[in-house]
């Protein structure tokens, strides 16, 4: 009797004849919509302080500030990233990560973009020179600190930052930008074609017997979307040009960020086709271009894979009940060390070199 054929590893084919239309629904593999006695993983373990079950049913949505949304205990896209990423120092997901100059600039520039998007919509934008932004989410949440100079400068810095210690401080010269973001922003026409929908919108619900949770940054459903809830996120980078960006998407985990978003609102409505996720990316440098990018069936699926394996990882550790105190990068056996061809070619050319030189 021959032996069975093994399974293979190979996940999906490059072959998109044979790709189903990209339509989430509630019955595909790996995502059911559960009631809190399904859970296979308490939401207390995940990190945060906030209730998960702090509406009466899930799917739901729940109307919190980025803050608030942050605090509530459920399994997020970047819990799960962090775990790939960081694997086998899983300590990490529970440490949080300590807001950077670019994505402070890039939490700020987000607001400034929906208020701006807002004054569109209602047609009281004029220019950006006139546009008053001591107002709402922008006023609530960020302050631009003046530049102090000489004597007392850094005692008044000090001051400012403990009276705004609950808002996003950007600098002077980090306003500048921002206003250089908005005005390529203004020169794309795709941006304000699609963001002019719902911004930030909070989305709970389980999977799989996992408590989920996603914020949104914007939803479009217009006549450009043929009236499809599209979901949609502002990225912020420092180059953003097709081939820059498509490498920061699959090494940041952006497509797992796209699948993870898109059935957030799949389990919201579960009879309703979503949309395309897409990118609206915004340069935080010279050139200060712009893009709007969308993930196709391809992209959809490495993120389904990608947090599959998340998923799972969050299980085995929750059923191992704690966290090994020290990272083991070589747990099972001693691991073998080569090179790649380009690096074993450099170090050869090293030695030529010698034969050139006698």
């Amino acid at each position: 009797m021959s032996k069975k054929k093994k399974e293979t590893d190979i996940l999906f084919r490059s072959s998109l004849d044979d790709v189903k239309d990209a339509k989430f629904s509630p019955d595909i593999q790996g995502f059911t919509v559960g009631t809190e006695g399904q859970l296979e993983i308490e939401p207390e373990w995940f990190p945060g302080s906030d209730d998960f079950f702090c509406v009466d049913h899930f799917p739901s949505i729940l109307n919190c500030t980025e803050s608030e949304y942050h605090k509530i205990q459920a399994f997020s896209n970047s819990f799960g990233s962090t775990l790939l990423n960081e694997d086998p120092w899983f300590q990490k997901a529970w440490t949080g990560i300590e807001p950077s100059r670019p994505m402070i600039l890039g939490s700020a520039a987000e607001l400034y973009i929906e208020l701006l998007s807002d004054c569109i919509k209602d047609q009281s934008f004029i220019d950006l020179d006139r546009m008053n932004w001591k107002v709402g989410k922008v006023f609530e949440h960020v302050v631009v600190m003046p530049l102090w100079e000489g004597t007392g400068a850094r005692k008044n810095q000090q001051a400012f930052k403990k009276d705004n210690e609950d808002k996003l401080i950007i600098t002077e010269k980090e306003f500048d930008t921002i206003m250089l973001m908005l005005k390529s922003a203004l020169s794309n026409s795709q941006f304000w074609e699609r963001l002019n929908g719902t911004w930030q919108t909070v989305i709970l619900w389980i999977e799989d017997g996992v408590p989920m949770k996603a914020m949104l940054d914007h939803i479009t459903q217009n006549l450009l979307t043929r009236n499809i809830k599209t979901p949609g996120d502002l990225k912020t980078t420092d180059v953003g040009n097709p081939r820059a960006f498509h490498k920061k998407m699959y090494d940041r985990n952006y497509d797992m960020q796209a699948y993870h978003y898109t059935v957030a609102l799949q389990s919201l409505y579960p009879d309703e086709k979503i949309g395309n996720f897409i990118w609206y990316v915004l340069e935080t440098q010279d050139p200060y271009g712009s893009a709007v990018y969308y993930a196709d069936e391809v992209v959809l699926e490495s993120g389904r894979a990608k947090r599959a394996r998340a998923i799972e990882i969050a299980k085995q550790l929750y059923k191992k009940g704690e966290l090994a105190e020290f990272p083991n990068y070589s747990p099972d056996r001693p691991k073998e060390f080569t090179l790649w061809d380009w690096q074993i070619n450099k170090s050869l050319r090293m030695e030529q070199e010698n034969e050139i030189l006698n």
